[in-house]
């Protein structure tokens, strides 16, 4: 779970404003959970806010970013950027973005991809070396990919040999019906957990049955997993730290989530908790 939840407090449904979202950010920095935690994630039109507010709160550390980028304008504010508090570490685009070329090469490039991305479209994001990125779920019930979609999308990236990254929907180790914002009125529709969508790709990665992978994307039992002290169990299937490690790394990196706690206390409701303090 290493740096595996990109904080995206500033989005929905959290949105929360930059000054509560960094508070929170630090907060999180400095808690027995940190080790979980990854970049914090702004678009680039907040990054001269977000430079006072951490002139204001000097870090101890540099804070990692990953900042969201959607013109040519804001790629000249990450090549511009520089600051003592903060390291610009990854951006995200969307796959509209007209000049996929001037993504920068000296940190990870991410470009959102529709869930019906094809092979090609794979092949030329590796050929960039760039990375994709999938929207897993949203605020409305028509936001989540239907788990045969998902289930290509992840199929087409690890056979790509693209690195990715996930955003949206992934509040909750497993899927399961869930409220859709925090609203006490919202919408409850059924989420994709994301420990499903991270040992899915993990099982792809072993090269098995569609079948199976669609099996795994749609549990929702907690006896599908165990945990012990040097290996995963998921729905028979072991994986070692190491294994894991080298998937963290190559195949499937983070996701980004408006909540750091929400997936932690729910992996605490499972008894589940391989963390420790770094």
């Amino acid at each position: 779970l290493d740096g595996l939840i990109d904080y995206a407090g500033l989005f929905p449904p959290a949105a929360l404003a930059l000054p509560t979202a960094a508070a929170q950010y630090a907060e999180y920095r400095d808690s027995a959970d940190r080790a979980a935690l990854g970049r914090f994630v702004l678009p680039a039109a907040k990054l001269t806010e977000l430079r006072r507010w951490l002139a204001a709160h000097p870090p101890t550390t540099p804070w990692p970013l990953s900042v969201l980028v959607a013109t040519n304008a804001d790629l000249e504010q990450v090549a511009a950027f520089a600051d003592d508090h903060a390291d610009i570490v990854s951006v995200e685009a969307k796959s509209a973005l007209p000049t996929l070329n001037r993504l920068p090469t000296d940190v990870e490039s991410y470009v959102e991809l529709p869930i019906d991305a094809d092979a090609a479209t794979f092949d030329d994001l590796r050929r960039r070396g760039l990375r994709a990125k999938i929207r897993t779920g949203g605020v409305t019930t028509d936001g989540f990919p239907t788990p045969d979609a998902l289930l290509g999308w992840l199929k087409m990236a690890v056979q790509s040999g693209v690195t990715f990254k996930a955003t949206a929907g992934l509040h909750h180790p497993l899927r399961a019906d869930y409220r859709l914002t925090y609203d006490d009125d919202a919408p409850v529709g059924t989420m994709f957990g994301f420990l499903n969508v991270f040992l899915t790709a993990a099982l792809l990665s072993r090269g098995v049955s569609d079948d199976d992978a669609c099996r795994s994307l749609v549990a929702a039992e907690p006896t599908a997993l165990s945990v012990g002290s040097d290996e995963l169990v998921w729905l028979g299937q072991r994986f070692s730290i190491d294994e894991l490690r080298r998937f963290r790394r190559t195949v499937a990196v983070s996701f980004g989530s408006c909540s750091f706690r929400e997936p932690l206390d729910d992996l605490s409701a499972l008894g589940l908790r391989p963390l420790t303090a770094s």
